[in-house]
């Protein structure tokens, strides 16, 4: 588990290539963050949590910075060991 310290934020990750993406970081122990406006992303965050990794959704949609900003301090800290 090389990423068993690190938290990791995959944005895009609903689904598809973000996805596989989150995947492995997770596989490899990596806490992951999921920050995506589509709603499945929930879904892929218990998929993530199901396998035993620690996982959680963020919706938002990082082209608008108003959106973006607040997304990344807050998340963080909800997954800290």
């Amino acid at each position: 588990m090389k990423l068993a310290s690190k938290t990791a934020i995959v944005t895009g990750a609903a689904r598809g290539i973000g996805f596989g993406i989150a995947q492995v970081l997770a596989r490899e122990g990596a806490r992951v963050i999921i920050a995506d406006r589509d709603a499945h992303g929930e879904a892929a965050a218990a998929s993530l949590r199901e396998s035993g990794a620690q996982a959680l959704f963020i919706s938002c949609n990082i082209a608008e910075k108003t959106q973006s900003k607040p997304c990344f301090p807050r998340p963080k800290r909800r997954l800290a060991r």
